[in-house]
């Protein structure tokens, strides 16, 4: 791996954030299309049931891979010259999982779809679906590691556009009625399969070549598994938190009641779109700096982070009406009021990442999974107890506060339990606090004037032209820290 010079504090991260944030734009876009086609092709109960199918292959996603995406980034970050050897032991062991797990998914394809209240057949495809997706996400966190933000963007663009002409064609190839294998839900199934996987052999081929000088070695098997199965409950959580309430709710309310929940989640995918892009920047850089202790370039980079955030959970929470009447019209607009709660449930989600490093860092694998379990399970309990009486938009609330508790566990673990030299936590729900107050704000004023032009004229507008302003000043001001902060090397690939 070459090194170079470069700042990874403020110019490399917003560099690399605003390759993934661009990336995450173009397929937030495509992302909003596919939500406006598919809930015009299809039902409310069709949509449900595809959107469960697809929170189940994220929860399965998980269990297909034991996180060796994890170990492939942190193993290629700490600079090292075996790493085909340690990519080629990784490759060959998830080959001969992958039989195992089609085997068991087949068999028991019948109990797994009672128990989620799918089709068989979908109960078995999801666990296909997450397999093919398998080499996406080893590649995806390899070009993390290797700072490669503009190529993995362009990917993820294309694999999205294929994926939305594919699926839609594909429903308008099925019939409206029952057609022997379910509603018209499986179009986007069937695409879903086809495009991931031939992405996936395609993708292959590239991490082969990567893996080819290397041999494989027990000793880098080891260090993959040690590093990512303990962090199977982590991530398992992190996707039940943020996804198997859908679940929930469609065994407790049924697939209307999960579709309008979904669709409320797919409106403020645009805010995790945000947080996703900032962390896939921020975590190689916060090694970097890591490694070289300092510490005051993390937090100073991380306020910031929080800062520009917040702002733009409100301009979401300021237009997030008019966007969900132009994806889904009237009949997803009961699932309104629920968006600005699934917004700031992101926000809170950038908290915990913010202390979660650390634990990644040292590769305390173990800590990681118990903060986030406990909060996983806490919001399953929660969601049991509380839909049969309150209803699908209390799902919203219990993964908010199930949020928090996360970040509280990771922060406690961070600054206590590892003794981490940490971001002050203060600013942070500062930020949080102010961004929460300017949401209910905003909320009150739409229901205080009821009137779409006096509210888009006399809120929206000015609160857009501060939030702006105020945003692009913090980014000068990031930016201009970052070229005054002394150099650190650059470990992308294309560097000097």
């Amino acid at each position: 791996m070459s090194q170079g010079a470069g700042d990874p504090a403020s110019a490399s991260f917003f560099r690399h954030a605003r390759n993934y944030l661009l990336g995450s734009a173009a397929a937030g876009v495509i992302g909003f299309l596919t939500v406006s086609v598919l809930t015009r092709l299809l039902t409310k109960e069709e949509y449900g049931v595809l959107k469960v199918f697809l929170s189940v292959v994220t929860i399965f996603g998980v269990l297909v891979e034991l996180n060796l995406r994890g170990a492939v980034n942190r193993y290629y970050l700490e600079e090292t010259d075996d790493f085909p050897s340690f990519l080629k032991s990784v490759l060959v062991f998830l080959g001969g999982f992958t039989l195992f797990n089609l085997t068991w998914a087949w068999l028991l394809r019948g109990p797994l779809g009672e128990f989620l209240e799918l089709d068989p057949l979908l109960a078995f495809l999801a666990v296909a679906v997450a397999i093919v997706l398998v080499p996406w996400n080893l590649n995806w966190k390899l070009m993390g590691a290797r700072l490669e933000s503009a190529q993995y963007s362009a990917l993820r663009v294309l694999r999205d556009a294929v994926l939305l002409g594919v699926g839609a064609a594909w429903i308008l190839n099925l019939p409206k009625v029952d057609h022997g294998l379910g509603g018209r839900e499986y179009g986007m199934v069937w695409g879903t399969l086809a495009v991931n996987g031939a992405f996936a052999i395609y993708l292959l081929v590239k991490l082969a070549r990567v893996a080819r000088p290397g041999r494989y070695a027990k000793h880098h098997l080891r260090y993959a598994l040690s590093f990512g199965v303990p962090l199977v409950p982590h991530a398992l959580s992190g996707f039940i938190l943020a996804t198997f309430d859908r679940v929930i709710i469609q065994q407790l309310k049924g697939e209307g009641d999960a579709g309008l929940y979904s669709f409320a989640y797919d409106v403020g995918a645009v805010m995790q779109m945000v947080v996703v892009a900032m962390n896939q920047a921020w975590l190689p850089i916060f090694t970097l700096l890591r490694n070289r202790e300092r510490h005051a370039q993390i937090h100073r980079t991380a306020t910031t982070y929080s800062q520009v955030l917040v702002a733009l959970a409100l301009v979401i929470v300021l237009f997030a009406h008019e966007l969900a009447y132009l994806l889904g019209g009237d009949r997803f607009s009961d699932a309104l009021p629920i968006i600005p709660i699934v917004v700031m449930s992101y926000v809170a989600l950038f908290l915990y990442n913010v202390y979660s490093n650390h634990s990644f860092y040292l590769r305390r694998s173990g800590l990681i999974s118990l903060a986030t379990l406990v909060a996983g399970a806490v919001n399953v309990a929660l969601n049991y107890l509380l839909i049969p009486d309150y209803g699908y938009a209390v799902a919203a609330w219990t993964t908010l506060a199930s949020y928090l508790l996360m970040f509280a566990g990771h922060y406690a673990v961070a600054r206590w339990v590892l003794k981490e030299d940490v971001t002050p936590v203060l600013p942070l729900l500062g930020w949080f606090a102010l961004g929460g107050l300017a949401t209910a704000g905003i909320v009150l004023a739409e229901d205080a004037l009821d009137d779409l032009w006096l509210t888009f004229f006399a809120v929206k507008l000015p609160a857009l032209a501060l939030l702006v302003t105020w945003a692009l000043r913090a980014y000068k001001l990031a930016r201009a820290r970052g070229r005054a902060a002394p150099a650190a090397p650059d470990t992308s690939e294309n560097a000097p």
